[in-house]
């Protein structure tokens, strides 16, 4: 054997080392990029997730208004994409359960005022005024 030969053995093993190499960083970013798009799917879906804890908490303590209906609305139009049916069906039955009970607080409050309070005491009840 030359060494002409000898070099270019060494230049094709040396092509198909790299290769492998190549192939092997190549496979080890895909992994790296499905890990990367998981947690980045995580952390959206994280603050659609946060957003409703919080919109549950303030309807569980009566504090939500039209405005919060909406944010809350607005904060989980992005769940479609992020979210299967099942947890699409459900935020959306959240926002609509809330719309209505905010509408029946607005409808009370108007007929509360509607009614006339004569001497202290409620006309429609019968009892004192707080």
């Amino acid at each position: 054997m030359t060494w002409d030969l000898l070099i270019k053995v060494f230049q094709i093993f040396a092509t198909i080392a790299f290769g492998f190499a190549a192939l092997i960083v190549s496979c080890q970013q895909l992994k790296i990029a499905k890990i990367k798009q998981r947690l980045e799917l995580y952390d959206r879906r994280l603050v659609i997730i946060k957003s409703t804890e919080d919109f549950i908490a303030r309807i569980i303590h009566a504090e939500f208004k039209t405005q919060d209906v909406v944010s809350f609305s607005n904060s989980i139009s992005e769940a479609k994409f992020l979210f299967g049916a099942d947890v699409n069906n459900y935020l959306m039955k959240i926002k609509d359960s809330a719309f209505e009970v905010d509408m029946m607080n607005i409808s009370m409050a108007e007929e509360r005022q509607k009614v006339p309070v004569a001497g202290g005491q409620c006309r429609l009840h019968g009892r004192p005024e707080n």
